[in-house]
């Protein structure tokens, strides 16, 4: 903005001390309490604020600290799609996060993160999942009677399940053939969220101390109790 020299009036700091200012202090003293409320009412500028200030909190900015974070790769494509000043917004994602579960007060809910499948042919199945829906593999492994392959789309495990005998006891959890075996729940509690399983009229059906937990619900069907951080761990130590 330009300036404007025709408005500006320069003087020394002994000629500034030497003016007159212009507030009438006399009529100030000489004004009620009425005068006084007749002009803040008058007064567009002192017009009172419609806010609710009950809840409002001193906020002082937190300390910037560099740090490693290991990120999908489509979760960093989406943030960096939406410009160059991707970095800000995730931080403001996180940001907003914390202070949500902040207000809430509350701990981490229970998530459904894992669904596994009985399947005949672990081959096809994976490539069904990986063309379909754009899973990727994580690990392959052997355990208690089947083949497990996990495969991840970044959020959910996928783990496809092939037993080597539809005898099998965990095989014969859910039939013979194809099938949903079974979802898993993380939840941070890992021995009271399977006490109050039981306390709602579910049955445990893995041994002690295995984890997860496999239970089956009232209603016939099998879940398992997962510790917060399991599938997230596997994905790590894939990369």
């Amino acid at each position: 903005m330009p300036e404007s020299k025709e408005n500006i009036v320069r003087v020394t700091a002994e000629e500034a001390r030497a003016m007159k200012g212009e507030t009438d202090y006399a009529r100030l003293d000489a004004m009620t309490d009425e005068d006084i409320a007749r002009a803040v009412a008058e007064d567009p500028d002192a017009a009172p604020i419609d806010a609710d200030w009950s809840e409002a909190a001193l906020v002082v900015p937190a300390a910037l600290r560099d740090a490693m974070l290991r990120v999908d790769d489509d979760v960093l494509a989406w943030f960096r799609g939406a410009g160059e000043d991707f970095k800000a917004r995730m931080k403001a994602v996180l940001r907003s996060h914390v202070e949500q579960q902040r207000r809430e007060g509350r701990t981490r809910m229970p998530r459904i993160n894992h669904i596994a499948l009985k399947v005949v042919d672990l081959d096809a199945a994976t490539r069904f999942y990986e063309n379909v829906y754009g899973f990727r593999q994580v690990t392959t492994a052997r355990s208690r009677g089947h083949i497990s392959r996990h495969l991840t789309d970044g959020y959910i495990d996928l783990a496809l399940m092939l037993y080597d005998s539809e005898d099998d006891p965990e095989a014969k959890m859910v039939g013979p053939g194809p099938a949903i075996h079974h979802f898993g729940i993380e939840v941070e509690d890992h021995a009271g969220f399977a006490e109050t399983v039981v306390a709602n009229g579910g049955t445990i059906l893995s041994a002690p101390g295995e984890i997860p937990i496999k239970y089956r619900s009232p209603d016939g069907t099998v879940a398992e109790i997962v510790p917060v951080g399991r599938y997230e761990k596997m994905k790590r130590a894939a990369e």
